[in-house]
């Protein structure tokens, strides 16, 4: 707890009391298994939070087991599936998406996917690149 106050020629003129609360970091989950669609595309339902609100969430995936020795990368970057929030700033909601991965050259491939919620609008720090 603490206390702010406003003061004129040593005479309070106003004051507030006010409590600190440490955020908590986004939560999101799986509602049941990821599932095909008879299309091919992938489906997911998931449950998702935050405090102050999410305002995005995503889904990556990496390979399950790395091939082809220490040095070695792949020829594709892994795919990254934006997902759909039930509104903007949801504090506790659940959404789907269906996205077709079909055409990705890691389709079929078994990996692990990791589902990300975000609380605040981030990007990377600006960096110079050659082109």
């Amino acid at each position: 707890p603490g206390r702010v106050a406003i003061t004129h020629d040593g005479r309070e003129i106003a004051g507030w009391h006010f409590a600190v609360q440490p955020d908590k970091p986004p939560t999101i989950a799986l509602v049941g298994e990821a599932e095909p669609t008879q299309g091919g595309a992938l489906h997911l339902a998931y449950a998702l939070g935050d405090d102050y609100g999410v305002v995005s969430a995503y889904a990556t995936f990496a390979p399950l087991a790395a091939t082809g020795g220490p040095r070695a990368r792949p020829l594709y970057d892994a795919p990254t599936m934006q997902l759909t929030l039930p509104r903007y700033r949801v504090r506790d909601g659940n959404g789907e998406t269906t996205r077709d991965l079909s055409s990705h050259p890691w389709a079929g491939a078994k990996v692990m996917m990791t589902l990300v919620a975000r609380w605040r609008p981030s990007a990377a720090p600006a960096m110079a690149v050659a082109m």
